[in-house]
């Protein structure tokens, strides 16, 4: 599976940094020079890097914030990765025999192993397919409860329990 770029650059309304109102060619000398060659990359700079170059921050300031209104930068948000990254979704084939291999990823993480029963089931619409939930046999539970050992004051209860009588 591979992951698509988490920023998108758009269409530029300036097509070079010659482009941009009132800025000169020796102005335009200097942020070449510096790597500012794109009306992207002199959009995502800092006020304090075009001021190491000689540019005043009026001028810096002003640069930079007609070169972001000249594109459009689209981010993803860490929140939105992390969703999409806790929410494991993967596309599988389906065989000749209608069988689907379940990722790796989501093998392990709900540790399905081999042998397992899995529940399949159709739900608005979409093929939902779960684990089971886990049921204990209930002698085994009890037989469990029985090995710890219990903090409970029996006198006390059987006390209590004939004050209310």
């Amino acid at each position: 599976m591979t992951l698509k770029r988490e920023k998108k650059v758009g269409k530029s309304r300036f097509e070079s940094l010659e482009d941009i109102l009132g800025v000169s060619p020796a102005t335009v000398a200097k942020l070449k020079e510096m790597g500012y060659s794109t009306i992207e990359s002199l959009a995502r700079a800092s006020v304090v890097e075009l001021t190491k170059a000689g540019i005043s921050d009026k001028v810096a300031a002003k640069l930079i914030s007609q070169a972001g209104q000249g594109i459009q930068i689209d981010f993803t948000t860490a929140l939105d990765v992390l969703e999409r990254r806790t929410n494991l979704e993967e596309e599988v084939t389906v065989t000749r025999k209608y069988q689907v291999t379940i990722p790796k990823r989501i093998r392990t993480k709900y540790g399905v192993k081999v042998g397992d029963k899995l529940i399949v089931r159709e739900e608005r619409g979409r093929i939902v397919i779960e684990t089971p939930k886990k049921v204990v046999d209930p002698s085994t539970f009890l037989w469990n409860l029985s090995k710890k050992p219990l903090d409970v004051d029996v006198v006390k209860l059987v006390e209590e329990s004939w004050e209310k009588i």
